[in-house]
């Protein structure tokens, strides 16, 4: 049994108060008003039909305050607003159509219910949820910071303009919107952002995201076994050589040094290595090893770069070959049926060639040169431009009619509210890599329009899982 589980198994059995104490809160409430404030903590099972039944059928907000909380049900129907943050929460009831802002963050969460089409605000910060399904349209505001996230769709959420999602270790984001103005991602491992669907994401229906996302949840978890197997050896090591009496000694016991498997535990090592594209981890017992077996495939790619180059050379090169073959018939130093044979084989090549080129540098210059995103760069600095010339007009009119005071204050808010979020949301635009990099003390801002994955070209099979058996994460 969890932490967690005791806990909320010692609350309902020595301290299930919870719905006392709303009660007690209740009675000296107007049951005219519309919102439902508990400020003092509260313990155990909630279950908010009392609020039907002590005629409180006006409220439209429930806030409750950190504390015990284990479950909660019946959330009337009028409620827009509910917070239960940092309470016991392990899973959540059916929620009302009406509601529009949920707080839950601070509880233990896993998966959520389907969550009402009006919703407009989701905090769900610092709980363990593990996917977020089928996120409601109008949604504004959405964090889900420290969670386990794998991946998070966000086609369809044309007005999101808040997304936090940091500390979610493997996480895959798809359709960023460009409507954000407050995006916080840090901390995360092996993430990926994509504002659309990549150009070369495979076309066969078992590549998902989710698949994608098991794989990088396999290989982080590839190199967390082998960065802890590596530093327990290290460490063996080195206590080895202290306790060791002279080099000579210590030579010999590194010699006849067994770490311990890190599945078995057994002193006979771990396996670790790359073979070609696959990453390979077995118990180091080849006669009788443990379950341990890990192979990962990385798939076959190379830079869009390199193969434009690659298919550059090699349409000349064909080019040069059909040419001397024609000169080699002309000249008589090959039959003119082998020269045929030939100069049909080397067609065949070009075209083949040419095909994957031009495949390939439609590629290329649709991440360089995308016309689509340099019209949405025109159109927001056109926007933004309109936005200044109106902050411009209000302090022409400050200055004619002396009403400094209230230009500056108009002039402020329209900056902040509007100016700011448009500025914002072209750097997200028109910048996909922005990251800071730290040289001598030197730090240096770097931008790029695009990200460094976007320019990897699948040419073969993709990243898949070819074995997983390992017990100790």
């Amino acid at each position: 049994m969890s932490f967690i589980e005791e806990q909320r198994k010692t609350v309902i059995e020595d301290n299930n108060t919870a719905q006392e104490d709303f009660f007690n809160l209740l009675e000296h409430l107007n049951p005219a008003d519309i919102n439902i404030i508990v400020r003092e903590p509260l313990s155990g099972d909630l279950d908010f039909e009392i609020l039907q039944k002590c005629n409180f059928s006006n409220a439209v907000s429930i806030c409750l305050s950190p504390g015990n909380i284990t479950s909660i049900r019946n959330i009337p129907k009028g409620i827009t607003k509910l917070e239960c943050g940092e309470n016991l929460l392990v899973d959540l009831p059916e929620f009302p159509e009406s509601l529009t802002e949920l707080d839950i963050h601070g509880n233990y969460v896993k998966r959520l219910p389907e969550l009402p089409v009006n919703l407009r605000e989701l905090h769900a910060n610092d709980n363990q949820l593990q996917s977020l399904d089928r996120l409601p349209e109008k949604l504004v505001v959405l964090k889900c910071s420290n969670n386990y996230l794998k991946t998070l769709s966000l086609a369809g959420l044309d007005e999101l303009k808040t997304l936090h999602c940091s500390n979610n270790p493997l996480l895959v984001v798809e359709h960023l919107p460009e409507t954000l103005t407050d995006f916080v991602m840090e901390n995360d491992v092996a993430t990926q952002v994509n504002r659309v669907t990549e150009p070369n994401t495979p076309k066969d229906p078992e590549n998902t995201i989710e698949k994608r996302a098991n794989y990088k949840e396999c290989l982080y978890t590839y190199f967390e076994l082998k960065n802890r197997y590596m530093t327990g050896v290290y460490k063996l090591k080195q206590d080895t050589y202290r306790r060791s009496k002279s080099k000579k000694e210590a030579r010999v016991k590194m010699r006849n040094l067994k770490p311990k498997c890190i599945e078995c535990n057994r002193p006979v090592g771990t396996v670790f290595k790359t073979k070609g594209r696959t990453h390979i981890a077995k118990c180091g017992d080849e006669s009788s090893p443990c379950s341990l077996d890990i192979e990962l495939f990385a798939g076959e790619y190379n830079t869009v770069g390199d193969l434009l180059d690659y298919y550059k050379n090699s349409i000349e090169t064909t080019k040069q070959k059909i040419m001397v073959d024609k000169l080699e018939v002309v000249l008589n130093y090959i039959l003119e049926e082998d020269g045929v044979t030939l100069f049909k084989e080397n067609i065949g090549d070009y075209t083949k060639e040419n095909v994957h080129y031009d495949l390939i540098k439609k590629e290329h210059d649709n991440l360089r040169f995308n016309e689509e995103t340099y019209e949405k760069i025109r159109q927001k600095q056109q926007k933004m431009k309109e936005i200044q010339e109106r902050i411009d007009d209000m302090y022409k009119v400050a200055a004619a009619t002396g009403d400094g005071a209230t230009a500056f204050k108009d002039a402020m808010a329209m900056y902040i509210d509007e100016l700011l979020p448009e500025v914002e949301n072209m750097q997200y635009i028109k910048y996909q890599t922005r990251e800071i990099e730290e040289n001598n003390g030197i730090y240096r801002v770097c931008q790029y329009p695009w990200k460094i994955h976007q320019f990897e070209y699948t040419f073969g099979e993709y990243p898949k899982v070819v074995k997983f058996r390992v017990k100790t994460i």
